[in-house]
């Protein structure tokens, strides 16, 4: 996916206007800003500064783009003209280019009226009044094109960084690109890395040996994290050779608002949770950066954790440190961790390679901050503002003081500050309804509900930008769409407000068959074949109470009609096709997937090993001997006897090579879970030992029944070695983790345990 960044530009050729018109766009002396202490030029007439960026239309001035501006110029954009100061103070240029201090906040021209970690953001005014200066903001483009060399083989590699000035914001959006010129781009490792210290992999070794490698994408990954600091890019080639050089590296900021905290705990409601099941050999991890980053403190709530009781854990973890907070393992219903000091916390659910479980659900986070999230947060004579619009949970707000005022007309600095039914518009309340319009060329179609005209805003198809509809109307009022009805109501097709359930037709004529879901007709709505639009269908499809699963979502039936849950399903694949790695891709029905070659080189457990859906394993299979070692490390004769029951670990038998404690009754274990197609409560076990004194030795072996064999019991004498080649007979199953235990009960003598295999059947 490329996200194309549009830059302020022209849009036509300046036009000349007559000097009349010039006049009445430059504003009066009172409303000038007043710059540094050199002073500068004479500001140029508003058409010329703005002929490059604007066009002049039917009285009006349009724009391109506001996209990625702070919610400061969207102000200023509905008629507020742009104030001096800010955060850092004001100040300009002198005559000379001299900075004398930051400008953050101040009135501008060009770039260059800014601190060289700014830029000017010019606006475009609607409604007078208006200076048709622009105000310094934090500069969200950063680009280097310097031909950086990636030194061969060295996986230090290099790092190339940006360094933003964003006070206070927090990274509402970002893009990257990053270009390379490379003979091998198998080789290489391309790693971003924030402020913060979280680090997101662009590129892992894959693509073989095509050349080259262009990364140009959008990161959500770093939502909601501080803006300011050093942002740096690692770039590695880790094997020897094939030679190159970073060519490009370009970061696009969109900044948003830091939110406040509150002082009270809140509760977030989550929809996060593991796979159900969850694999072996997992190290996922699962940030709560969105949710918890910036509170003071943090606890979470469990709805369910069920892991292998002392082998897979479910921990949470400090994302700044990597300490480890907190560990759970086992089963445990809606547990409450313990308080952590730190909102950058994630949970990680670690398993090993043999039994898996069902996973963990958690159902909220509780954060702690300074601030309010409703009126009973406030002391007397303030309340908790209600109107601001949340883009993330919990939407933390600041206690302002009671007023009586907020009528339309009124001044006002926020949302907060205007009457029921009245917002904030230009430092004026105005009606809800009568809202101005601001250019959003950059999205196609623009058929959208926009976030700055709370309850009623929708972009007409073909237009660039969006207006606010008409005041809510009631059951029985013209209406042109369902913006303009209240709750409960649409617009039906004869122009009229009409409740849910008693549907009209509607035009939906870009359709062709228009068999599909309408959202005016919640829950029941579908539309019938042939006819242009819509109407209700109130045909029962199932039996209420009723439910079904997917493999994936839980569906219960209420007024018949399927209302499913919406929790994220893993692709499918069809058989021969890629499965597992990062996406962790499943297989259709009757097909497994199976790590097979195509994950050489990648150790056990790796979760970017993929595999290939097959059929599941029949065990019909040659008598070839051309051992290999599955990931559970259990020796195959063959691979077909591997195939579809474990992951391919390498070619040739597994070797466990570990030395046998001198003189310790306490000696070693090994384990096998193992895996086969048929279970007749059998296995052939082979166990191999090299050791200078057999009579030294006491070896067992535990079926996965807990049924306890002898090998041998410090039998043999001073002969080397010791070999346990047979079939083991158990009265329980045959697949499932067989437990091996090897001691040296004498002094002295040493030895290794080389090999031990189970082969089920």
């Amino acid at each position: 996916m490329v996200e194309v960044v549009r830059e302020l530009r022209s849009v036509s050729p300046r036009r000349e206007r007559p000097r009349a018109a010039l006049q009445l766009l430059r504003p009066s002396a009172s409303t000038r800003s007043v710059r540094g202490r050199g002073g500068r030029p004479p500001r140029p007439a508003p058409g010329a500064l703005f002929g490059t960026r604007a066009r002049h239309e039917k009285g009006r001035f349009m724009f391109d783009s506001l996209r990625g501006l702070r919610p400061a110029l969207f102000a200023l954009a509905l008629g507020c003209a742009a104030q001096p100061g800010g955060p850092s103070g004001a100040s300009s240029s002198d005559g000379g280019g001299f900075k004398a201090e930051p400008v953050l906040g101040a009135t501008c021209a060009t770039d260059a009226d800014c601190d060289a970690a700014e830029q000017c953001a010019r606006p475009v005014c609607v409604t007078a009044p208006c200076d048709f200066e622009g105000v310094c903001e934090p500069r969200n483009h950063f680009d280097s094109t310097a031909r950086v060399a990636i030194p061969d083989a060295d996986p230090a590699g290099i790092e190339r960084g940006f360094d933003v000035v964003a006070p206070g914001a927090t990274v509402e959006g970002l893009s990257v690109l990053v270009a390379v010129e490379h003979s091998y781009r198998g080789d290489l490792s391309v790693v971003l890395t924030s402020p913060s210290g979280t680090e997101h992999v662009l590129h892992d070794r894959s693509g073989g040996a095509a050349d080259d490698l262009l990364v140009d994408l959008p990161l959500p990954a770093f939502h909601g994290e501080p803006a300011s600091g050093r942002w740096t890019l690692r770039v590695a080639d880790h094997a020897a050779q094939d030679l190159g050089a970073l060519t490009r590296f370009r970061l696009v900021f969109t900044f948003g608002e830091a939110a406040p905290t509150t002082d009270v705990w809140a509760s977030v409601e989550t929809s996060l949770e593991s796979p159900h099941p969850y694999a072996n050999d997992m190290a996922d991890s699962w940030t709560l950066g969105p949710i918890t980053s910036g509170a003071e403190r943090v606890r979470l709530v469990f709805e369910r954790i069920d892991v292998e009781q002392g082998y897979d854990f479910v921990e949470i973890v400090d994302t700044a440190s990597g300490e480890v907070l907190q560990r759970f393992t086992g089963s445990h219903a809606n547990l409450t961790t313990d308080v952590f000091d730190t909102g950058a916390v994630a949970i990680r659910l670690r398993s090993d390679y043999s039994i898996t479980d069902w996973g963990f659900r958690l159902a909220r986070a509780e954060v702690y901050g300074a601030g309010c999230l409703e009126d009973a947060d406030c002391g007397a004579g303030l309340h908790c503002p209600t109107t601001r619009v949340c883009i993330t949970s919990p939407c933390y707000q600041e206690c302002v003081p009671v007023e009586s005022g907020g009528q339309v007309g009124d001044a006002c600095a926020t949302n907060a500050d205007c009457a029921e039914e009245n917002h904030c518009q230009g430092g004026t309340c105005a009606a809800d309804g009568s809202c101005g319009v601001v250019s959003d060329c950059d999205l196609e179609g623009n058929l959208w509900v926009h976030v700055m005209c709370v309850g009623y805003a929708t972009c007409e198809a073909g237009r660039c930008g969006w207006e606010c509809g008409a005041p809510i109307g009631g059951e029985g009022d013209p209406c042109d769409t369902s913006a303009q009805c209240g709750e409960e109501l649409y617009c039906a097709g004869d122009g009229t407000c009409t409740a849910y359930g008693e549907c009209s037709t509607s035009a939906d004529c870009n359709r062709e068959d228009n068999l599909f879901p309408h959202p005016a007709c919640v829950g029941t709505g579908v539309c019938s074949a042939g006819l242009c639009g819509w109407e209700c269908d109130v045909t029962p499809i199932c039996a209420d109470g009723e439910t079904r699963f997917d493999g994936c979502n839980t569906c219960t039936c209420t007024d018949g009609r399927w209302a499913c849950t919406e929790r994220y399903c893993p692709p499918t694949a069809a058989e021969g096709e890629t499965c597992g790695g990062r996406e962790r891709v499943l297989c259709e029905s009757g097909l497994v997937c199976d790590e097979g070659e195509s994950a050489l080189g990648l150790e056990c457990g790796d979760p970017a090993r993929e595999g290939v859906c097959v059929r599941e394993p029949s065990g019909i299979c040659t008598r070839e001997y051309a051992p290999v070692c599955g990931c559970n490390g259990q020796t195959f004769s063959n691979d077909c006897l591997r195939l579809g029951l474990v992951g391919l670990a390498h070619e040739g038998a597994c070797r466990v090579d570990r030395a046998i404690p001198d003189a310790d009754p306490a000696g070693i274990t090994e384990t096998i879970d193992a895996v086969a197609v048929d279970d007749r409560g059998r296995a052939f076990v082979r166990v191999e030992i090299d050791h200078s004194r057999r009579g030294d030795l006491v070896v067992t072996l535990t079926a996965p029944n807990g049924e306890r064999f002898t090998l041998t019991n410090r039998a043999g004498g001073s002969e080397d070695d010791f070999l346990f080649e047979d079939d083991v007979v158990t009265s329980g199953p045959s697949r499932g983790v067989w437990t091996l235990r090897v001691a040296d009960h004498a002094r002295y003598d040493t030895g290794v345990l080389e090999r031990f295999d189970v082969a089920a059947h």
